[in-house]
Parts: C-alpha cells; sequence; structure tokens
C-alpha cells in the first residue's frame, strides 16, 4: 500500500473520466461547426432556472462558453490526478489514505462525465433554445448531484474501512 503523500498510481481513474466527459464533449465539438453557419447573429448564452433563454450574445459567443466549459473540465481531470488535495469529508491516515484518494478520483472521473452532459445540453440548448437542449443540461445536474452524494458517501466510508 502507498503512503499518505502518493498519489494511487492508478492512471485508469482520470482516463475514464476523460472518457465520460469527453464523448459528450466531442459530440458538442462536432455539433458546434455543423450548426454554425446557420445560426442567428445573436444566440442564447444564459439559461434562467425555468430553462428559458435570460441571456444573449453575439452567435460566436457560443465558442467562449464552450471553451470555458472545455477548460473546466481539462482543469478537472489533471486534478483528479493529484487526490491528495482534494479535500476530504474524513481524516486521511496512513491506513486509509489509498482507499480514499481513490474514492476521490472515482468522484472526479463520474463529475467528469456529468459535466459533459451540461456542456453537450448547454451547447445543444444555445443552437436550438426549444429543442432538447435544457432537458439534457438537467440530467447533467442530477448526475452532478448523485456523483456529488456519492462520492461523499465513498469517501467516508473509504476513510472509515482504513480506521482512523
Amino acid at each position: 500500500m502507498g503512503s499518505l503523500h502518493e498519489p494511487t498510481g492508478d492512471p485508469v481513474r482520470p482516463a475514464q473520466g476523460a472518457r465520460r466527459g469527453g464523448v459528450p464533449v466531442l459530440a458538442a465539438g462536432i455539433l458546434l461547426p455543423m450548426t454554425y453557419p446557420g445560426l442567428p447573429e445573436t444566440v442564447p448564452t444564459h439559461f434562467g432556472v425555468g430553462g428559458q433563454p435570460d441571456g444573449w450574445g453575439p452567435k460566436s459567443s457560443i465558442f467562449v462558453v464552450f471553451g470555458v466549459l472545455t477548460v473546466m473540465m481539462v482543469g478537472i481531470s489533471v486534478l483528479s490526478r493529484f487526490p491528495r488535495v482534494f479535500n476530504d469529508s474524513v481524516a486521511v491516515t496512513e491506513g486509509n489514505a489509498q482507499r480514499v484518494y481513490r474514492a476521490g478520483e472515482r468522484l472526479m472521473v463520474w463529475l467528469l462525465g456529468a459535466l459533459g452532459v451540461i456542456v453537450l445540453g448547454l451547447t445543444s440548448a444555445s443552437i436550438e433554445p426549444d429543442g432538447i437542449g435544457m432537458p439534457i443540461v438537467w440530467v447533467g445536474v442530477a448526475l452532478t448531484i448523485l456523483a456529488t452524494v456519492a462520492g461523499v458517501v465513498g469517501t467516508v466510508r473509504a476513510g472509515l474501512a482504513g480506521g482512523l
């Protein structure tokens, strides 16, 4: 078992996150250039809780929104490689460190997938405000909540399993 300050050494988890989050982002990245020429000059850039657009910008702003969300995903992917910097919900000890770190990595993997769904939904909603985009966003939000709850529970269990 590794020490308290060593990462888990398992490159599979970040790779899984990249795939889970990357597939919907790739779909959005393909969708954008295909639909861009036919977009109106002004597109929605922000949506209220009810799913209706409440902020507008030039059609080029759709790439800014897509880019910011993609950069966030890259940041989470990089962060997932350094679980020892997470703000864990349990005390990390020599006995539980690797289990807690793996639980944190799993949380990041699932959050990447959820964020990927949100990126796809927001991109779709910006292209077609009355289309399926906002329901996709809400699925991504639900996945984010589920991933967070499951991740915190998993971290607590991992921490308790190793003894405090």
